[in-house]
């Protein structure tokens, strides 16, 4: 299961609150199924890189970056 980053806020766009986001990974991360929190691979590099204009959906990059981070997690799990 993928734990997904909350978008990067930048001009115009209001603060976002993502307390129910990380509950959800919380208790994503206490189940016996492996799981990846996107939030610190979406967070290594600059948002601008890994998300289009939006902020909201993953560029070429940033699809790249979470596709590698997910083979990791699953192939660290034998």
């Amino acid at each position: 299961m993928i734990h997904w980053p909350q978008p990067a806020n930048g001009p115009g766009r209001e603060k976002r609150d993502n307390r129910d986001i990380d509950a959800i990974g919380q208790i994503l991360n206490t189940q016996p199924d492996p799981t990846l929190d996107a939030r610190p691979v979406i967070g290594r590099q600059a948002a601008g890189q890994l998300h289009l204009d939006d902020g909201l959906h993953l560029s070429l990059a940033g699809q790249q970056a979470l596709a590698v981070a997910l083979v990791d997690t699953f192939t660290d799990q034998s």
